[in-house]
This record gives C-alpha cells, structure tokens and sequence, in this order.
C-alpha cells in the first residue's frame, strides 16, 4: 500500500546517509584545507536537493498516471539527448559551446568547456547536454531499459507510443560517445529485467529483434565508434587511463585508514592529487567503511524492498517498480568502474 513516507530498513538506511554526510566533516573539520572546506560545503548542500529529489520522485511516483508520466517524459528527453549527440558527432564540436545562453545563467565558458572531448585514437566524443560522455551513456543505459519495460509491460492493444522509434537514435548515441560505462549498465540491468521478467519473455524477444537492428543501424553509420568501442572492453589491459587507475588502489588503504570509520565528507578528496573514478573507492575515502556501508546498504535494501514488492503490484505500480530497479543495479554497477 502506499504510504506517505519511507518506512522499514530503506528509510533508516537513507536517514543514516544523511547524517553520515552531515556530520562527517565536523568530525574531521581541524585537519581540513581550503579544497576539504569547500567539498564538504558542496557535498552537503547537493545531498539535501538529491534527497528532495528523492522525495519528489516517490511522492511523484505514490500517484501511479503521474509515475508513468515521469518515466515518459525521461525517455522522451533520453532520445532528445541522442539526437543532439548525433549532430554533435556531424558538426564535430560541442554544442552547448555554441550556447550564448550559458552567459546569461552566469556560467563562465570554461564552465562548459569540457564537452570537446576527444579520444587519443581522434573520435570525437559528443555528450549533448551532459556535463561529461560516461554520464550521457549512463543516461543513455538508463533510457534504453526504460523503454523496455514499458514495452514490456503494455497490456494488450495499449499504444506504443513511440517508444520503439526511439531505439535508433539511443543506440546510435551510445557508440558515439565512446564510453564504457552505458554498456556495463546496459547488461546488467538487462540481466536483472530478464531474471525478473521470465514470464515476459516472449515480449523481450521481439525487443531483442529490435534492439540488435538499432545496434547493427549504428554500427553501419559509425564504423570507427564502433570499432572504438569494441577496444574499450577486448584492449582494457592495454588501456592507459585503466592502467592507471590501478595503480591508484595501492594509495587506497592508506588514504582510507587516515579516517577509517567516518570520513571527512563526501567531496572533500582532491581529484587533482588522486583521481579513482570509482564510486566505492571515494565512498570509502570521503564517508569512511560506516558511511559507505550504509550507502550500500540503501541501495540494496531499496532493491530488496521492490523485488518483494512486485508480487503485489498492479501493471502500472510494476512499472514503476522496475525502472527503481533499474535506477538502483545502475548506481551498483556503474560505480565499480573506472569511469564512475
């Protein structure tokens, strides 16, 4: 049943992440310099609009019409975002730099600057209106599963309402920005939607059809970000920016032990003295084993709480409940990357 609040373990775990966040830097506050100062500011300001976010979207999703609604608009902006990644890739620089409108918000252009992005091997990397190409081919990942599911879960004779049609671009965007991180999200999602889903079968497969033509349509367009994604996955033991990275985690028990058990706030490691792009390695420095235990926590008490929940649901409610799935084995996976 509904209920205008979080309750159970999910609810107390999130609480927990707040207050970890909050509290954390006072703990640590005397050892702080300027950047820590800062980060933690910044840390505990975004954690109060992600948890209005939160919030909004489970108030949002209490009333089933709205929740779908949501879902549509979010893959109507996925494919919009593809089809501005694909002129991006045409006019071969980034679009937003063209945008007098940043001006205006008061952003400076080296606010935006970082959407020319190139790889060595010279593909240009186009991320639309995201600020960096691992988040557009995370949202990307996001999107495709949406449509899926709402594929999936149609009742007979109910409209697709486009959703197919949106298969092409999201799947051309996806090679060209040139990130590993979509596909990574992308399978285990799929992964987790199928276990879930066994029963729906013989509606993935017309989907899978589909998908594998959108995929095999955007290889033919762009056969060098093709190629170029492949060598992100079967090259990653030759790769540079992996092998680095690697050679960070040496560095990890030190930085971790120096505040082992809460640490000194989320945002508060200098990315220019060490960089890991991985979510549990700066959870661990910045909140410490409890905080990111309870991160954890969250998300897989969270997950736990749908699964349960599904066997209640009505078509709509389902829905819903699996794109929470789909958002929480997307933060799981994604941030075991090198490119979280």
């Amino acid at each position: 049943a509904p209920r205008p609040w979080p309750r159970g373990v999910p609810a107390l775990s999130a609480l927990g992440l707040i207050l970890a966040i909050a509290l954390a830097p006072f703990l640590a506050s005397p050892g702080f310099d300027a950047y820590q100062a800062n980060g933690a500011e910044r840390g505990f300001i975004l954690a109060t609009i992600y948890t209005a976010l939160f919030l909004a979207a489970y108030w949002t999703a209490w009333t089933e019409r709205a929740g779908i609604l949501l879902l549509r608009v979010i893959v109507l902006l996925t494919a919009w975002q593809a089809v501005l990644v694909f002129y991006e890739w045409r006019a071969g620089s980034g679009l937003v730099n063209s945008w007098s409108l940043w001006s205006l918000l008061g952003l400076s252009t080296d606010t935006v600057q970082r959407v020319e992005d190139f790889r060595i091997t010279g593909l240009f990397r186009p991320m639309a209106t995201s600020p960096h190409p691992f988040v557009m081919s995370f949202l990307l990942a996001i999107g495709f599963m949406l449509m899926i599911i709402m594929l999936t879960r149609r009742q007979q004779g109910e409209r697709r309402d486009g959703l197919i049609d949106a298969f092409a671009p999201v799947a051309v965007a996806m090679l060209l920005v040139d990130a590993r991180t979509g596909y990574v999200v992308l399978v285990v999602g799929l992964v987790v939607l199928l276990a879930l889903q066994a029963r729906h079968l013989p509606r993935f497969l017309p989907l899978a059809l589909a998908g594998t033509i959108a995929f095999g349509f955007a290889a033919v367009l762009a056969p060098s970000a093709a190629r170029s994604t492949l060598n992100l996955f079967w090259n990653a033991g030759d790769d540079g920016s992996v092998l680095v990275r690697i050679d960070r985690l040496e560095s990890l028990p030190d930085l971790v032990s120096q505040n082992l058990f809460l640490g000194p706030g989320w945002l508060t490691n200098d990315p220019k003295v060490l960089l890991f792009d991985n979510t549990y390695s700066l959870g661990l420095i910045e909140l410490g084993v409890v905080g990111m235990a309870i991160y954890v926590m969250f998300l897989i008490t969270s997950s736990a709480r749908m699964i349960g929940a599904r066997r209640l649901a009505s078509n709509e409610e389902g829905i819903l409940i699996l794109a929470g799935l789909v958002g929480s084995t997307a933060l799981l996976s994604a941030g075991a990357t090198f490119d979280a």
